[in-house]
């Protein structure tokens, strides 16, 4: 199956990933390409956004990667690649409303 394709009229589940930046300064450009270049080996469609993230009542400018796939094992390598190129301890997943720490 594509990743891209339905099952019936079900739909595919979405996953977001939740990478917050180093030391809480702003993500430079070459960063997000390189999150966005990561990202298209494995996923041919998804979405990058800049949102702003609390860690222990702090902001940190975090970048969220939205993926409609069935393929939940190719989501989580994805956070795996994308917490080592960022190095992070963590990362976060969301599937489905559903909350979930990747360790990396």
């Amino acid at each position: 199956m594509t990743e891209n394709s339905f099952v019936d009229d079900v739909g595919l589940a979405v996953h977001g990933l939740f990478i917050g930046s180093r030391n809480g300064a702003a993500w430079s450009s070459e960063e997000r390409d390189a999150v966005f270049t990561e990202t298209s080996r494995l996923f041919h469609s998804f979405t990058i956004m800049d949102v702003m993230g609390c860690y222990m009542g702090r902001p940190v400018p975090t970048l969220m990667v939205r993926v409609g796939s069935n393929d939940v094992q190719r989501v989580r390598k994805l956070a795996h690649v994308l917490g080592r190129l960022t190095e992070q301890k963590e990362v976060g997943l969301e599937t489905m409303g559903r909350f979930h720490s990747v360790r990396i």
